[in-house]
């Protein structure tokens, strides 16, 4: 009886730093779980960054670096062209892309080495300048699926980079149920000086324009005007003009001394286990790592209605949803759920069992993903 051997697919992105980003997370989920005996697994990034984690991520895979820096270069077509060698060399028949760059340059030259390609769809494109989207259309003639991780940004791919429905997946966003075994970090309130009945609303993402902090921390405070009580953490880095703008702007509202900046965080599961009301109030989200964590941690969510958001959100139901930007609903919600924690613990609830009975297993996605590259391969 022959043994069949395992194909050859190669995933290409722009970097990898570490397993603890959105993409990176779902990269790093992906390569760990492949069924090995399916799939001989090779890993190219464009570039390696300055605070890359190192070679050994717990896949056992070495990180290959075609040290590409520019799109539009010599040196950038000499080493796409070297690419297409290698993919055909080593017979490569499935190349999975994440990530923009590699999205707009690679798939020709994928296409060239003779491998079916896929590419990534995790956003809303507000990334997209005229000439992004024109690329993108054009390096598309190449490409043979798309993975979009949320129905709106599906949508939102079609519509605007005029791509077939057909072919289109949605793969949602994984997340292992063992993640939320963890406990809670122990002593945080003590750590904090956060008293034992202090509500907490939490909000964990990067600081950056597309978060929208100045909205939470103009909402926060006027929830300290009606709760007093109240504490907001905040987890997530940034680069240092933007923290110092969000930190600026709770000392002008006269929150310092109840805004905790806890900055990223190596587990932030252990940390939104103390939090009472979570908060995602973001200007774009393609499918929100963040509140999926929320609703796995049993947390009642208030967000902003756009992107993915209402795809794990139930208003009413599992949470808030509110219009971008719009801080007075994001107020009300905040306090109501404050000021009514059987209410609060009911949607916590909801939200907890719509987590279990979602598609967020890892073992669901990696057959997703390995069920589309099987068609791929058997569509000629």
């Amino acid at each position: 009886m022959s043994i069949s051997r395992p194909e050859q697919l190669l995933i290409l992105m722009d970097y990898f730093v570490g397993p603890q980003g959105g993409t990176e997370r779902q990269v790093h989920e992906l390569i760990t779980n492949l069924d090995l005996q399916q799939w001989h697994l090779h890993f190219t990034v464009f570039r390696r960054e300055k605070n890359y984690q190192g070679d050994d991520q717990g896949f056992g895979k070495e990180m290959r670096s075609l040290e590409i820096h520019r799109l539009a270069s010599v040196r950038t077509l000499r080493r796409m062209i070297g690419l297409a060698r290698f993919i055909r060399k080593k017979r490569i028949r499935i190349v999975h892309i994440f990530f923009n760059d590699a999205a707009i340059l690679a798939p020709f030259f994928c296409k060239l080495g003779g491998a079916k390609v896929i590419t990534s769809r995790r956003d809303m494109g507000f990334w997209y300048r005229p000439w992004q989207l024109l690329a993108l259309k054009c390096a598309n003639l190449f490409v043979d699926q798309i993975v979009a991780n949320s129905e709106a940004v599906k949508d939102n791919t079609c519509r605007r980079e005029k791509f077939s429905p057909a072919k289109v997946t949605v793969i949602k966003n994984s997340c292992e149920a063992a993640t939320f075994l963890q406990p809670a970090q122990p002593g945080f309130r003590e750590q904090w000086g956060i008293r034992t009945d202090d509500p907490i609303v939490g909000m964990v993402a990067n600081i950056s324009p597309i978060k929208r902090y100045p909205d939470l921390l103009r909402a926060f405070a006027q929830v300290r005007s009606r709760c007093p009580q109240a504490r907001l953490v905040i987890v997530g880095g940034g680069g240092p003009r933007e923290v110092a703008e969000i930190m600026t702007l709770a000392l002008h509202l006269r929150l310092a001394d109840h805004v905790y900046f806890l900055g990223s965080v190596p587990q932030p599961v252990a940390v939104m286990k103390y939090f009472d009301v979570c908060v995602l109030c973001s200007e774009s989200e393609g499918l929100s790592n963040a509140i999926i964590e929320y609703m796995g941690c049993g947390k009642p969510t208030v967000c902003t209605a756009t992107g993915g958001n209402s795809e794990l959100i139930n208003h009413g139901q599992t949470g808030y949803l509110v219009p971008v930007g719009d801080v007075s609903q994001l107020t009300e919600y905040i306090v109501r759920l404050i000021e009514q924690p059987d209410l609060a613990a009911q949607l916590g609830r909801a939200a907890l069992e719509s987590f279990r009975n979602g598609p967020f297993a890892v073992h669901t996605s990696i057959q997703a993903h390995q069920a589309l590259y099987r068609q791929l391969l058997t569509t000629g």
